[in-house]
C-alpha cells in the first residue's frame, strides 16, 4: 500500500523555491595571484592582498548572498604556485541574506626562521593585532565581525625569494576576517511604476543641519549633510546609517575624493564619527579620517579648487593641501621606527595630486617616538602641497636605527647614518645608489629625527621619478 503525504500548498511553494535557489546559487571560487618579490621588501605581497580583498568583496556584494567557506583542510584559502607567483583562492558558499558576509580583509606576514629572530610567536601576535585593527573599518556589521581562520603556507617551491641566500625557506602567515552586511542596507529593486515612485523615494532622504546633530532622535537613516574634511580640505557628502542604540556617535557613509586606510571613500562603507560639545559644528573621526566641518549643501569653499581647461591640465592659483597622520603602539623597538604605514598613505596621495595636474611635494613632516615602560608610542604627520620648485616628488622612504648599545661596534646614530652612506648596507650601496636603481632622479632628505632618550635616529627622504612621472609644465 502506498502512503500519501499531504503537504500544504504554501509548503510546496517553499520547497520549490528552495530547489530553484539551490540550483541557481552554487559555490564559487574567487582568487588573486601575484609574484611576491624578494627579501626584504617583498613588494608584490601588498598587491596580492589588495587584489584578493577587492575581488572577494566584489563577489560578496553581488545579487546572490554568499558567506566565506572556512572549513578547507589546510586553511581558509587554497594556496597554489603558478610559476613564480602565489595564487590564493577563497571559496564562497550560498547562504541566507541575513547570514551573508559583506566585508572581507586579511592581515599577513612573510618570514623565515633565519630572518625572524623574535620567533613566530611574536610575529603571529602582530598579524592578529593588525587584523583586529582592520576589522574596525567594518562599521555597521551588527556586531558580526569574525576571525575566519588562517593560512600558514610554506613557500619552498617559490625560487629566489632571497637572492643572496637561495636556500632560505620562507613562510607566509595569513589571518582572514569578515563582517556582516550593514544593518538596514538594502539592495535597490527595479521600479515598474514610473516617476511618481521615484519622487516619493527621494523625499525619504533629507538634508540635515549641524543643529540637528544635537537632537539624535530627529536624524533618520538616509539623512545627509556636507562637510569639509580637515585632512585634505575637500567637500564630502555624509549620509547617516541606521542609528545604533547606546552609541554616542553616528555611523556615516562618506562619499568624496579622498581615501581612508587605502580605500576610496565612495559611500559604500559606514565609518564612526562623533560630535563633541566643544566643536558642535563638526563630525570627528580618528587622526587619519580627520574631522568634517559642516557646511550648507550649496556652499562652495575656495580651497582645493582645480580647473581643467580643454587644452591644458593645470590648477588654479588656489593651493591644494593634503595631510596624513597616524599613531600606533608596540613593545617591539624595530616596529616603533617602521614608517611603512606612512609610506603606504603618502603613495596614493602623491599619485592623486599628480593625476590632477599638480606636481606634489611633501612640505612638512613630523615624527615622535616615546617610550613608557616596555611600550613605544609612535606618532607621525605629513603635509603634501603643490611643489614650489616645479618638480614632481613622487617617491618617499625612511631609514633609521633604534636601540642602545653597540651592534657591530656601532651606536644607533652610526647605524642610521650607515644606511644612508652605505656602510651599514649588505651590498655597500648608499641609499642614493639604491634609489637611483629604481628610477629616482633628485633626492631630498626632508627631516632627520633624533631622540636620544629612546636611542633612535630616523631619516625621511623624498625623491623624484622623472621617467615614470615627468613634471607637469
Amino acid at each position: 500500500m502506498k502512503k500519501v503525504i499531504k503537504i500544504k500548498e504554501s509548503k510546496v511553494l517553499e520547497i520549490i523555491d528552495n530547489i530553484i535557489n539551490e540550483q541557481a546559487s552554487q559555490s564559487i571560487s574567487v582568487s588573486a595571484s601575484n609574484q611576491l618579490g624578494t627579501y626584504p621588501n617583498f613588494d608584490g605581497l601588498k598587491t596580492l592582498a589588495k587584489d584578493l580583498r577587492t575581488n572577494v568583496e566584489t563577489a560578496l556584494r553581488g545579487s546572490t548572498p554568499y558567506r566565506i567557506k572556512t572549513d578547507n583542510p589546510n586553511g581558509v584559502a587554497i594556496a597554489r604556485i603558478q610559476g613564480s607567483a602565489l595564487k590564493l583562492i577563497i571559496t564562497l558558499v550560498p547562504c541566507k541574506e541575513e547570514d551573508r558576509d559583506w566585508y572581507f580583509d586579511l592581515s599577513l606576514a612573510i618570514y623565515s626562521e633565519i630572518n625572524t629572530p623574535d620567533g613566530f610567536k611574536v610575529l603571529s601576535a602582530k598579524v592578529m593585532e593588525k587584523a583586529a585593527q582592520r576589522g574596525q573599518a567594518f562599521v555597521g556589521s551588527q556586531g558580526k565581525i569574525e576571525s575566519l581562520g588562517r593560512n600558514h603556507i610554506q613557500l619552498d617551491q617559490l625560487p629566489n625569494l632571497d637572492p643572496k641566500k637561495p636556500n632560505n625557506v620562507f613562510n607566509l602567515y595569513v589571518i582572514y576576517i569578515a563582517g556582516a552586511r550593514p544593518k538596514g542596507y538594502q539592495r535597490a529593486e527595479l521600479e515598474t511604476g514610473g516617476g511618481e515612485q521615484s519622487k516619493q523615494a527621494s523625499n525619504t532622504q533629507n538634508a540635515v543641519s549641524s543643529s540637528d546633530l544635537k537632537n539624535v532622535s530627529s536624524i533618520k537613516e538616509g539623512d545627509f549633510l556636507y562637510g569639509i574634511r580637515s585632512v585634505d580640505n575637500q567637500k564630502y557628502k555624509l549620509t547617516f546609517a541606521p542609528f545604533k542604540e547606546g552609541y554616542d556617535g553616528f555611523g556615516v557613509y562618506i562619499t568624496g575624493p579622498g581615501t581612508y586606510e587605502g580605500k576610496k571613500l565612495d559611500g559604500t562603507v559606514a565609518y564612526d564619527l562623533k560630535v563633541y560639545s566643544n566643536k558642535p559644528g563638526e563630525l570627528q573621526g580618528n587622526n587619519e579620517m580627520g574631522s568634517f566641518k559642516l557646511i550648507a549643501s550649496g556652499e562652495v569653499t575656495s580651497t582645493s579648487t582645480v580647473t581643467k581647461p580643454e587644452e591644458t591640465k593645470t590648477t588654479s592659483e588656489e593651493e591644494v593641501i593634503k595631510k596624513v597622520s597616524g599613531k600606533f603602539t608596540t613593545n617591539v623597538a624595530d616596529t616603533a621606527h617602521n614608517f611603512k604605514n606612512l609610506e603606504d598613505k603618502l603613495g596614493p596621495i602623491l599619485k592623486e595630486m599628480y593625476d590632477m595636474g599638480i606636481n606634489p611635494k611633501i612640505t612638512d613632516l613630523s615624527a615622535t617616538i616615546s617610550k613608557n615602560g616596555e611600550q613605544y608610542t609612535t606618532i607621525y604627520r605629513a603635509t603634501v602641497s603643490k611643489s614650489d620648485d616645479g618638480k614632481a616628488w613622487m617617491g618617499f622612504t625612511s631609514r633609521g636605527s633604534i636601540g642602545p648599545g653597540l651592534i657591530r661596534g656601532k651606536t644607533y646614530e652610526q647605524r642610521a647614518d650607515g644606511q644612508i652612506d652605505g656602510t651599514e648596507n649588505s651590498d655597500s650601496k648608499s641609499l642614493e645608489e639604491k634609489l637611483k636603481g629604481i628610477g629616482a632622479g633628485e633626492i631630498d632628505i626632508i627631516k632627520v629625527y633624533h631622540e636620544p632618550t629612546v636611542f633612535v635616529k630616523q631619516y625621511f627622504v623624498q625623491f623624484t621619478k622623472p621617467k615614470e612621472f615627468p613634471p607637469h609644465k
